[in-house]
């Protein structure tokens, strides 16, 4: 939607709502995390997805670059929310199919 917004305020809208969206998915991700990880596991966990995400994001800045080369960046926007869509609808599909309580429960077996 942002790469073929016709306006500045409805790009400005779309942003808005992109970065809400984001925001409230961290926040669930974050609470089910806060949830499932032992207190006393939980800085060494948060931590590490800190790194994980931080050198994702230094990667795909970088392709980004890289990647501006060879498309316009309303394409290259395209290619990526698509891809985003895709990809969120795979982890949706798989997220269906695990029993989040048989999996805590086994999680906190092994951790003890």
């Amino acid at each position: 939607m942002l790469s073929i917004a016709p306006t500045f305020t409805v790009t400005l809208m779309i942003v808005i709502f992109i970065t809400f969206a984001g925001g409230i998915s961290n926040i669930c991700m974050d609470t089910i995390m806060m949830k499932t990880v032992p207190k006393s596991r939980q800085g060494t966990f948060f931590g590490f997805m800190a790194t994980l995400s931080n050198t994702a994001l230094g990667i795909s800045m970088a392709s980004a670059g890289f990647l501006l080369e060879v498309f316009s960046p309303r394409e290259l926007s395209f290619l990526v929310g698509v891809a985003y869509i895709g990809l969120t609808l795979l982890y949706g599909f798989l997220f269906t199919r695990v029993n989040i309580v048989k999996e805590k429960r086994e999680l906190y077996r092994k951790l003890s």
